[in-house]
């Protein structure tokens, strides 16, 4: 498997960009038979907005690690900060009709949710996709959202390879809609990573390491942050 924070070739992404298109090369024809939706896969930017406050909110209320409180604080007062402007911008496009509320029919795919190379094996010079559990529709641009900014295995902020495997006509609706909503999905995955400062979940990320080490793993989270930030 690909290791968290490994640098990966383009070859790699490539594989990845290839899957996306081949699950939905068919995705007109098995519209009608498959009525999963994938995990957050709401057709509303308002829904988006609610999920997104629902996670700060979350990272608000769990109990925070001894010595870390004031630093969790000035992170969650940051990311509220962003989310009222974020907010605010995506209401104000969808009241102009800049970007439709409501995705269309057309412009969704089929996404395996928690997309990336972090859910990939590599065998010989192939790599193969696992853990669909949370598969299904979803937005388009909310897939390619997630795609780029995922923080375990980064991949680079350049989503116009996944674009590229969806139909030629849906693609300038798709992107533009991205691109307004992509300033939500980043407060969004800044709240996952630092959620997993809690005392109730760092502990996790120590399994992952395999070390108990206390400061190893805050040091470790927030090394991720930093590097998530930084991008």
């Amino acid at each position: 498997r690909f290791q968290e924070g490994e640098m990966v070739s383009q070859e790699s992404i490539g594989h990845a960009f290839r899957f996306f298109g081949k699950l939905n090369r068919q995705r007109d024809d098995i519209r009608e038979g498959l009525d999963i939706v994938a995990s957050e896969g709401y057709p509303l930017l308002t829904d988006h907005i609610l999920a997104a406050k629902r996670r700060l909110r979350m990272v608000e209320e769990d109990e925070r690690i001894e010595g870390l409180e004031s630093c969790i604080q000035s992170l969650v007062d940051g990311m509220r900060r962003d989310l009222e402007k974020v907010t605010m911008n995506i209401e104000r496009a969808i009241k102009t009709d800049a970007v439709d509320n409501k995705v269309r029919e057309e412009c969704r795919c089929i996404s395996p949710s928690d997309f990336g190379l972090h859910n990939a094996i590599k065998v010989g010079k192939n790599i193969k996709f696992i853990d669909f559990e949370f598969a299904g529709w979803d937005d388009a641009a909310k897939t390619l959202c997630d795609f780029v900014m995922q923080p375990r295995v980064p991949v680079g902020r350049d989503w116009r390879g996944l674009l590229d495997m969806l139909p030629n006509e849906h693609r300038p609706y798709i992107e533009k809609r991205a691109r307004i909503v992509a300033p939500l999905h980043y407060i969004k995955w800044r709240c996952m990573i630092t959620s997993c400062l809690s005392s109730s979940r760092y502990q996790d990320i120590g399994l992952m390491l395999g070390t108990k080490d206390r400061e190893r793993i805050i040091s470790y989270q927030m090394e991720v942050l930093r590097r998530f930030e930084a991008k």
